[in-house]
């Protein structure tokens, strides 16, 4: 069983755009998530739940692995 877990606002910084200039600022990128993870309360373990930085880290790694546009 899982449970979609919805997380808002979540701010990143990031170096994108269409423009030079763009790319070299970092800006404030706004994201809002859902997640289908497993039933952490089925099992009641602390290590079955969402752990929210590493979330951000992940978000933050797809920014900084490549320029966007």
């Amino acid at each position: 069983m899982s449970v979609t877990v919805e997380l808002y606002g979540l701010e990143v910084p990031g170096a994108h755009g269409v423009e030079a200039a763009e790319r070299q600022t970092p800006q404030t990128f706004l994201y809002d998530l859902r997640l289908e993870v497993p039933d952490a309360a089925a099992s009641d373990r602390l290590e079955d739940t969402v752990d929210y930085r590493e979330v951000v880290r992940c978000v933050q790694g797809v920014l900084d692995g490549r320029q966007f546009q």
